[in-house]
């Protein structure tokens, strides 16, 4: 017994230290050193090295790794796991950047790396489920099946745990969302997570502070190199416009790349201009980017994120995909879709979480051209049928109401037109002032082109012709002089079509003017002569004037300024006649120039300044322009270079206020010659150089040598 004297000794404290993995029961035996293992499995638990294979031919993403890197350095002396979820469309090559990234950087995460693909949008059958992926991650850590836990919850608890004190890194493929996720996420400030998914997992960044990286398409130059990658570079090198062909059609998707690659290598006495051919074809092209399985066939691995789609969302991407342009405004898309805007931006967001639309910082939509085929090919009983033939008018009515609405805004002269109401369901926009209005036209110029293309080949004449007048003087005053003329062309036939001798004839005319502004003489005088023949059989006046006008033009243009007076006196002499102050005052100012042009200097004068006094006093301001102009042009060859500057200073204000790109550099051009009459070389040179940028914009090659030709002389004298 023992007493105070004789004390019994004391036993050491017990605690469950252990310092490995433990596998079967647990008893309190002080301080556990080694693996034990006790009616459990005798498997040694090892560290988990899952990645998969690093991808051979990785190539480019400099940006998305240096990000990666960066993100990993931020959380060195952070309390919370990094987190990175990487998102992109279908092919983009996430999980070849997310593997690649892993290896480079698998020694910082000693204790091993965990993967698991989730099959978030695999066809072959539902995406993993988190429980399982857990269970798969602690038999990594070698826990036998007979060891876990029988709840879901705890199995998680359990894999936390043994991710505690851990440097691991988690890479989690081709996720579903966020929910398939968060399970799987350890709670270890020393691991990092990588996510991969067709979806953004805006849950991750909102609930977890996940940093987001989205992946976008391979630049041209990283695109060649993954295909000299395969292929090698002497026969990449040696089919130069083959492989120029496969890049533009394969827009830098890393999956169609490989595709391309793959089907060449397997078929090596295919010709490289055979498979450019077959993906020049729209109707082919997604045949040719099928090498043969369901991971390198581009339409399937599509249509597996197309399936995920809920129906709303399904019938919007199929309509984006049969929409024309290469972007829609969310308004243009409403007006498409035929759903109020604030509807129609939740199903864009929708799509665009899903990396089916991307999304501009100036709130535009688009889709890659391969995303938007396929679209467009599951959009096949949509446009077979009569909804698609509905979309597409709400959108060329859009189009149309805010084209003609910011036409007058811009324009007072525009030609009043009488517009059919717009489908129900078209929300036109109504521009707030003249610069709101340039803004639209200027962004949406390539889509209204194609309106009136579109518009043509359905048939609705009407709305064709209303699209080119409404889009006629921002055009002119723009200088797009081929894409006026295309415009016109389609008028004509529109007109034709419509049986409306008054839209022909103006058609001819305006088409004759597009055809002289772009060269084309013979082509010009062809559709003048036509105008001109049908006004005055029909004893239309004003009609054969307006034509007289234009012709003087074509012949200016051809070099010969004596048939151009003489159709320029001839359109004065009816306009006087009709008492129509504004064209009198037009026709003036073109006797007048045509007379300069020929030596008439006082009459010349006489006709520009009696046309000045009328424009000025109409409020004609482009008139009083070309006044202006044709008084610079007297002045300087009789040889007051002074008053030519002044006259041609005044011209070029006027042109530029109205925003008249198409006169400003002849005028430019003018008023150096006028410079270099006094000695201003230096001047000269600066508004030759001007006029010369604006040629080019203009492609008005012509008129750019003529205009290098004056700046060598120049810099030679």
């Amino acid at each position: 017994m023992a007493s105070d004297e004789n004390p019994a000794p004391k036993m050491p404290a017990s605690s469950n230290e252990m310092t490995a993995l433990v596998g079967g029961h647990v008893i309190q035996a002080g301080t556990i050193s080694g693996g034990i293992n006790l009616g459990g499995s005798d498997r040694l638990a090892a560290l988990p090295r899952q990645l998969p294979a690093a991808p051979r031919l990785f190539t480019g993403r400099v940006r998305e790794l240096v990000q990666l890197t960066d993100i990993l350095r931020a959380h060195a002396d952070d309390s919370t796991v990094m987190i990175t979820a990487i998102s992109g469309s279908g092919g983009i090559g996430k999980s070849y950047l997310a593997i690649h990234w892993a290896h480079q950087h698998a020694d910082r995460f000693p204790d091993g790396q965990l993967y698991v693909n989730l099959r978030g949008f695999d066809p072959s059958g539902a995406p993993v489920h988190p429980s399982s992926a857990v269970r798969a991650f602690l038999e990594a850590f070698g826990v036998a099946p007979s060891n876990l836990p029988a709840d879901p919850e705890a199995q998680v608890a359990l894999y936390r745990t043994l991710m505690a004190g851990r440097r691991m890194l988690v890479v989690l493929d081709n996720a579903r969302d966020a929910d398939q996720v968060l399970p799987l996420i350890p709670g270890s400030s020393g691991c990092a997570v990588l996510v991969t998914s067709r979806y953004q997992l805006a849950g991750l960044v909102a609930v977890y502070g996940a940093h987001p990286l989205s992946v976008d398409v391979l630049s041209e130059s990283d695109s060649h190199d993954l295909l000299v990658g395969h292929l090698g570079r002497e026969r990449v090198d040696r089919h130069p416009e083959a492989v120029s062909n496969l890049l533009d059609h394969c827009g830098g998707l890393p999956l169609a790349l490989g595709i391309v690659a793959a089907r060449i290598s397997l078929q090596p006495d295919i010709p490289l201009d055979v498979l450019s051919g077959e993906l020049r074809e729209e109707s082919s092209r997604l045949d040719a980017l099928d090498a043969g399985g369901p991971g390198v066939d581009l339409r399937a691995v599509f249509s597996w994120s197309a399936q995920a789609l809920s129906q709303p969302q399904s019938r919007v991407f199929q309509l984006l995909g049969l929409a024309p342009g290469a972007d829609l405004s969310s308004v243009a898309a409403a007006s498409l879709i035929g759903l109020p805007i604030r509807r129609t931006l939740g199903l864009l967001r929708d799509l665009e979480r899903a990396n089916l639309v991307h999304a501009s910082a100036s709130g535009r939509y688009r889709m890659h051209d391969l995303v938007k085929l396929y679209a467009a090919e599951e959009a096949g009983e949509l446009e077979a049928g009569a909804e698609w033939d509905l979309a597409l008018k709400r959108l060329v009515d859009f189009y149309l109401h805010t084209a003609y609405d910011s036409s007058r805004k811009l324009y007072s002269r525009t030609r009043e037109l009488v517009l059919e109401p717009p489908e129900r369901g078209s929300l036109p926009l109504t521009a707030a002032d003249s610069s709101e209005a340039a803004e639209w036209l200027a962004t949406e110029h390539g889509n209204l082109l194609i309106a009136v293309r579109k518009s043509v080949d359905h048939g609705w004449y009407v709305r064709a012709w209303n699209l080119v007048e409404s889009l006629d003087t921002y055009h002119r005053r723009r200088a797009y002089i081929h894409e006026n003329l295309i415009n016109w062309r389609s008028a004509l036939v529109a007109a034709e079509q419509l049986g409306d001798a008054g839209k022909t004839v103006l058609a001819q005319r305006n088409l004759g003017d597009a055809y002289s502004r772009a060269g084309r003489h013979d082509d010009a005088v062809h559709h003048l002569q036509h105008a001109l023949t049908a006004s005055e059989a029909s004893g239309d006046e004003r009609g054969a004037a307006h034509t007289h006008q234009v012709f003087a033009l074509a012949w200016e243009s051809h070099g010969e300024n004596g048939p151009a007076l003489e159709h320029a006196q001839r359109a004065l002499e009816i306009y006087r006649r009709l008492a129509d102050p504004t064209r009198t005052a037009t026709s003036l100012s073109q006797v007048g120039w045509f007379s300069a042009q020929l030596g008439r200097y006082e009459e010349a004068r006489d006709r520009c300044a009696e046309a000045l006094a009328l424009h000025r006093s109409s409020g004609y301001r482009e008139g009083e322009a070309h006044a202006l102009d044709g008084l610079g042009y007297v002045a300087h060859n009789t040889g007051d270079h002074l008053a030519a500057i002044d006259y041609y200073r005044a011209a070029i204000e006027v042109f530029r206020a109205l925003g008249n790109e198409y006169w400003e550099p002849s005028a430019l051009d003018r008023l150096a010659e006028a410079h270099v009459a006094l000695g201003r070389r230096a001047q000269a040179r600066e508004l030759w150089r001007q006029a010369l940028e604006l040629y080019r914009s203009q492609l008005r090659m012509i008129d750019v040598a003529k205009v290098q030709e004056k700046l060598s002389a120049l810099d030679d004298g």
